[in-house]
């Protein structure tokens, strides 16, 4: 079940990143240096931390007497849903290249 979950939240990720357009971005007499310094400032200025669920090991049970310990799939999906992650803010970025003088286009 959780698997199933797991490999249907991939899929939607997959499809709704290919939907996505990407922009370019210009500013009349920026080298491409320029360019590199104020992409590379902007990322890092729109980064956001996404905390984790603090983590919660899967109970086993007991069958007929037998401790049976949870599957590799349940242990795994409480590891991965107690790590955080980092993410950009798409809005702060396009805020920060705009306020350095970039007007993004749709490609």
């Amino acid at each position: 079940m959780v698997l199933k979950k797991l490999a249907l939240l991939l899929i939607i990720t997959f499809v709704t990143s290919c939907a996505q357009k990407q922009v370019v971005w210009d500013k009349y007499g920026a080298s491409q240096t320029q360019f590199s310094q104020d992409t590379f400032y902007c990322e890092q200025a729109s980064q956001v931390t996404i905390p984790g669920r603090p983590y919660q090991a899967p109970q086993g049970q007991m069958v007929s007497g037998i401790y049976v310990a949870p599957a590799l799939s349940q242990q795994l999906a409480a590891i991965a849903a107690s790590t955080s992650s980092v993410r950009t803010d798409e809005g702060a970025f396009t805020n920060c290249m705009q306020s350095k003088g970039y007007s993004g286009r749709y490609k």
